[in-house]
């Protein structure tokens, strides 16, 4: 089978083994897959579609596992988005080398209502070379007017964990290289800000992104309260 788009209804996948690649020959990167309802019997290093780059929708995800990153840690590229993980209405986002994202009500939101999204890589493979990336905001921007862009963050370690927002190049006429902020040395919630100049109308999208630094990948990033301006 080459790459496309795929749909399974159910799958279980029995063996105890380090990973799952999900049929000979499927993916080789650009390939969708949907899974209605995944269920993984045994503990896995990583699973996905081979050849990376590809995206898995999966319905209900049901795990023996203890642990979400042995569960279903993403080979190389792919991203894997769970509308129910292991609970109803419990959503999950895995991507890159190992890295979830959830949303989260608790004591770890900016402001006490609605939700923040939650960044934490599982492996230490989650360097600033494959950081974990979350899309923000995507939007419209009107030519030859300023954009400000803020977003409150806070990480869970000071120095084991770096995040930043980021607008990359070239998304719009008039931004030639990445417009980056970067979140500081400690674990208090900050509003990083980015600004920026369209040339032309456009839409863009502005990512956070989270590497782990140093010791046990363990720790998380918080993303929350976004506001977007135009002069």
């Amino acid at each position: 089978m080459s790459k496309g788009v795929y749909k399974i209804k159910n799958l279980t996948v029995k063996n105890s083994i380090t990973g799952v690649n999900v049929g000979s020959g499927v993916g080789n990167g650009g390939t969708f897959l949907e899974i209605d309802n995944l269920t993984l019997v045994a503990d896995y290093n990583h699973f996905g579609l081979s050849g990376g780059g590809n995206i898995i929708k999966v319905g209900t995800a049901t795990c023996n596992g203890s642990t979400f990153s042995s569960n279903i840690a993403t080979m190389l590229g792919d991203q894997i988005y769970v509308s129910n993980y292991k609970a109803a209405g419990a959503h999950r986002s895995f991507h890159h080398q190992a890295v979830s994202i959830t949303t989260v009500t608790d004591v770890n939101r900016h402001t006490a209502s609605g939700i923040a999204w939650k960044v934490s890589p599982t492996s230490t493979n989650g360097t600033s070379y494959a950081p974990g990336i979350i899309n923000l905001a995507t939007f419209c921007c009107s030519a030859n007017n300023l954009v400000t862009f803020k977003c409150w963050v806070k990480k869970s370690h000071a120095t084991d964990i770096a995040a930043s927002i980021v607008l990359t190049a070239y998304q719009i006429a008039g931004v030639t290289s990445d417009v980056t902020a970067t979140k500081a040395s400690d674990t208090n919630y900050e509003e990083l800000t980015i600004t920026f100049t369209p040339t032309a109308d456009g839409v863009v999208t502005v990512q956070g992104r989270v590497w782990w630094v140093a010791n046990a990948a363990d720790d998380s990033v918080y993303f929350d309260d976004i506001t977007i301006t135009q002069a």
